[in-house]
């Protein structure tokens, strides 16, 4: 069981969490107006901070969400929940929403954006690390912007959840024209004869941190990688395939659907990639 925080933090204080909320009329709950992050904690320090920072200011800026946060004026923030929770290892979650003004979709003006965080433990995936997960294919029903991390998640949650009910780890989805572009909460890669292969940054894809890591630390160990999109025959077909996310790092893909992938189990350039990404937290975080 997941313990529950101690403590969050709302717009400029830190409060128990059992007493810490929002507004009825945030735009983010009502909307979905608003970006959020999760970063890593390690150790007791988060894991690629300032990269989830500005990817969360990128997102607002695409969305005209007028605020007052910067990687400088967050950086305190973060640690003092770290500490107040005393959060070893888990997750720090974040959100940023236009406010809270009586509803209308028309933006409101002069009204000062919402800002919230805490912290959670993280579930143990040591076994499907070493095993290998299931997923599913699930048509892409999202909207046409999603290199923002918007809190309107409700295709994911959608996908996300008839994959559970299959015993699947997580739903990929495939959109018209382009093929299997990425996961409701994670990137995509497979290799083919040798190659790493994962869809091109654009609209239709989040930008991920750790997809990102993961193809720097490719070039680092003179790996082969193309960004471009595959089908989903492609991704069959493919030698292995394993998704990348902050909460999941590097894990290795085996079945999709009722189709094995290759021979069933994790294969031996995902195993690369998983022990340098684990490397490259363990030596940010001090040693693991």
């Amino acid at each position: 069981m997941i313990a529950m925080p101690q403590w969050a933090f709302v717009n400029d204080d830190f409060r128990p969490f059992s007493e810490a909320a929002f507004p009825l009329e945030d735009r983010g709950t009502q909307f979905g107006d608003g970006v959020y992050e999760v970063a890593r904690i390690y150790r007791g320090t988060m894991f690629g901070f300032a990269d989830h920072v500005q990817r969360m200011l990128t997102g607002a800026d695409l969305i005209a969400i007028e605020h007052n946060w910067s990687v400088e004026n967050l950086r305190p923030v973060f640690t003092e929940l770290i500490r107040r929770n005393e959060q070893q290892d888990g997750i720090v979650y974040w959100q940023l929403t236009r406010g809270t003004a009586p509803r209308n979709h028309v933006f409101p003006h002069g009204v000062a954006a919402n800002f919230m965080a805490y912290t959670r433990d993280y579930p143990d995936l040591s076994a499907s690390w070493e095993n290998g997960i299931k997923v599913i294919i699930a048509k892409d029903i999202r909207w046409l912007m999603c290199h923002v991390k918007s809190v309107n998640l409700l295709p994911n949650v959608l996908a996300k959840d008839a994959a559970a009910r299959q015993g699947a780890g997580e739903a990929l989805f495939e959109r018209e024209g382009l093929g299997v572009i990425e996961g409701g909460s994670s990137n995509l890669f497979i290799v083919k004869d040798g190659v790493l292969k994962t869809p091109p940054l654009s609209e239709h894809i989040l930008p991920g941190i750790t997809r990102n890591y993961v193809l720097q630390l490719a070039a680092a160990a003179g790996i082969p990688a193309e960004q471009s999109y595959f089908s989903r025959q492609e991704l069959l077909a493919a030698d292995e395939v394993f998704i990348t996310s902050t909460g999941v790092e590097v894990m290795p893909v085996v079945k999709v659907d009722e189709a094995v992938i290759a021979d069933g189990v994790p294969g031996p350039l995902t195993r690369t990639l998983q022990q340098r990404y684990e490397a490259m937290i363990s030596e940010a975080a001090g040693g693991r």
